[in-house]
């Protein structure tokens, strides 16, 4: 819907025109479907009967020939097999039945003894590898057989053979061949219309015979594919089939089979054409169709005239004056050019509305005046913190190079004022003066520690980031070396998992673990049976990284301290500055990372932070 509101006004006045010749419409096409429903259902039921009557007729010939073959088998004369009386009745046998080609006698070995049709002396003719002998002979049933080239006549013929069986032993079959041409001759009795027509095939897919010769000749194969649908269906079915020819058609198949064997012996195929079948319908609609158009034009025609009259004239006064406004002429009116209606009511909002424009756009005049005032002001103002900032700055590096220089020189002078007292006492120092210059040296050596941890933390805001990917298992794994060396007499075991990677500063990340793995190390000292763990986990759908230890542990009362400068939760049980975890929180949030951890007293704790995945 919305976008049809957005097509032009003539263009929608079309479309609702042609929604109201819709309803017409379907009622036609529904009509015309419809009858052409009917008709396809009535070519459909044609080509049933069709196929129904040419199979009756098949099936007719079938038992006529096996009759006679039967009656034949019966004889005195072809049972004692002899062959000048044999010669007769068969001669008289096919003279009266022109639907057949020949009528011959074969012995049980497949050679034939006798023809309707005499051979020549000399040549002998055996049917003993042909599939109709070897079946009746095998069955001792009336058997047919395919499509073949008659071996006593040289034509093209259909075998029908009826064993010869006394006292249940088999002596050898009358054979009748069948006349293609008078069996076509029979089927087209039928008188079919001019629109349909037939084909018979073998079991091998062989054209048998054919109503009209359109389509491939008798006794060429029809498509593997149009056989392979005859065979997998059921025993009569219709649909719709494409000719050699690309027409489209309705046909209807029946199988024939002797009575009791499973394969068909001949399939019989009648249809006519789809074109044909429907073509009274499709004029019809063709009909109603024409008949509907000139009301649809002249609706068009109406909608157009009203439509420009009535709709897209004042529209267009309407886009005319906006565009005069959106140039600047805010003393344009349209109501005395568009009156009337809703568009008469709009003119007057619309001049309504370019009235409310010109003292919007005067008061927004005098707002751009103060506005560049007040930006002039700002301007002024951001300068001056500017250059406070760059002071601030300078200020700052001052005092880390204070720090730096000023600082630690009195601290080595202390350290080396302590060495020369110690070695000119010698062993002439009492305890509470070696006690004195031990307690010197250490307060000395943690004043450097935090001068160190202070600059640290100054400059981690202003180093620059190289992200790179960074092997934090590699890393973890060198401090931990260097901890063990460090103190080699302690036994801590250590689980780092393989292949933990990131995105990010390797200097900076490498500070970061630095500080973690060195207060698990700190505060699992006192540990009986030390463990620390650096690995991976998923919360919440996230990949986390931590580090658990089963140290000293805090109070989760005091979590939020944690990562707080120059806030310690163990007081001086264990030594350090107050600076580590919150150079780490820096280093972790400049990666825009997270860090928290948990813990219980005497428990262990856990450092768990989040950085950018490779």
């Amino acid at each position: 819907m919305t976008r049809f509101s957005t097509l032009p006004i003539r263009t929608q006045l079309l479309m609702l025109a042609l929604l109201l010749t819709l309803p017409a419409l379907g009622i036609i096409v529904y009509s015309g479907l419809k009858i052409r429903s009917a008709d396809y259902r009535k070519a459909v039921v044609e080509s049933q009967k069709l196929a129904d009557n040419l199979a009756e007729t098949q099936e007719s010939i079938v038992r006529e020939a096996q009759q006679i073959a039967s009656l034949l088998t019966e004889l005195a004369e072809v049972r004692s097999g002899k062959g000048e009386k044999v010669q007769s009745i068969l001669t008289i046998t096919l003279k009266n039945n022109p639907q057949y080609q020949n009528i011959l006698l074969a012995d049980a070995i497949g050679n034939v003894w006798a023809s309707a049709i005499p051979l020549d002396r000399n040549r002998k003719v055996s049917v003993a590898d042909r599939g109709y002998f070897k079946n009746a002979m095998t069955t001792l049933r009336f058997s047919t057989g395919e499509y073949a080239i008659s071996r006593s006549t040289g034509k093209p013929t259909i075998h029908l053979a009826s064993p010869l069986v006394y006292q249940g032993r088999f002596h050898g079959a009358v054979i009748i061949n069948l006349d293609l041409d008078v069996m076509r001759s029979i089927l087209g009795r039928s008188q079919l219309p001019a629109n349909t027509n037939y084909v018979l095939v073998d079991r091998n897919s062989i054209i048998v015979s054919r109503g009209k010769a359109l389509g491939e000749a008798v006794g060429k194969p029809i498509k593997a594919e149009d056989l392979r649908k005859m065979q997998q269906g059921p025993d009569r079915d219709t649909y719709e089939f494409t000719r050699k020819d690309g027409e489209r058609r309705i046909v209807t198949y029946r199988k024939l089979r002797l009575s009791g064997e499973q394969e068909p012996y001949l399939y019989v195929r009648a249809g006519m054409s789809l074109k044909e079948a429907v073509a009274a319908a499709n004029r019809h609609l063709f009909s109603n169709l024409v008949t509907l158009l000139p009301f649809v034009i002249g609706s068009f025609i109406i909608v157009l005239v009203i439509g420009k009259r009535s709709i897209a004239d004042r529209v267009e006064k309407l886009r005319l004056a906006s565009q005069k406004i959106a140039e600047g002429d805010l003393e344009v009116r349209v109501a005395p050019l568009v009156s009337g209606g809703e568009f008469g009511e709009l003119a007057l909002s619309f001049d309504h509305m370019a009235g409310r424009l010109a003292a919007h756009l005067a008061e927004i005049r005098q707002a751009q005046t103060e506005i560049k005032n007040l930006n002039t002001g700002l301007e002024q103002k951001v300068a001056r913190r500017t250059a406070q900032l760059e002071t601030l700055l300078k200020e700052q590096e001052a005092f880390n190079y204070t720090v730096s220089h000023d600082l630690r020189a009195p601290l080595r002078r202390i350290n080396s004022f302590s060495a020369i007292l110690r070695e000119e006492l010698g062993p002439d120092i009492t305890p509470a003066g070696s006690q004195c210059l031990e307690r010197i040296c250490a307060a000395s050596a943690r004043m450097a520690d935090l001068i160190h941890d202070l600059l640290q933390l100054s400059q981690i805001d202003r180093e620059e980031l190289t992200p790179q990917k960074v092997n934090l298992s590699k890393a973890a794994a060198d401090i931990i070396q260097m901890l063990s060396e460090t103190e080699p007499e302690r036994k801590v075991a250590v689980s780092i998992a393989a292949d933990l990677t990131a995105t990010g500063d390797e200097p900076l990340l490498r500070i970061a673990l630095q500080n973690l793995l060195d207060n698990a190390w700190k505060y699992t000292g006192r540990t009986a049976a030390p463990r620390i763990e650096f690995g991976k986990c998923i919360i919440t759908g996230e990949e986390v990284f931590f580090i658990r230890d089963n140290g000293a542990g805090f109070d989760m009362a005091y979590k939020d301290k944690l990562f707080t400068v120059f806030q310690r939760l163990h007081d001086n049980d264990y030594q350090g500055t107050g600076i580590g975890l919150a150079t780490v929180e820096k280093i972790i949030q400049r990666h825009n990372g997270r860090i928290w951890a948990e813990g219980k007293v005497n428990e262990g704790a856990t450092f768990y932070f989040t950085l950018p995945r490779t």
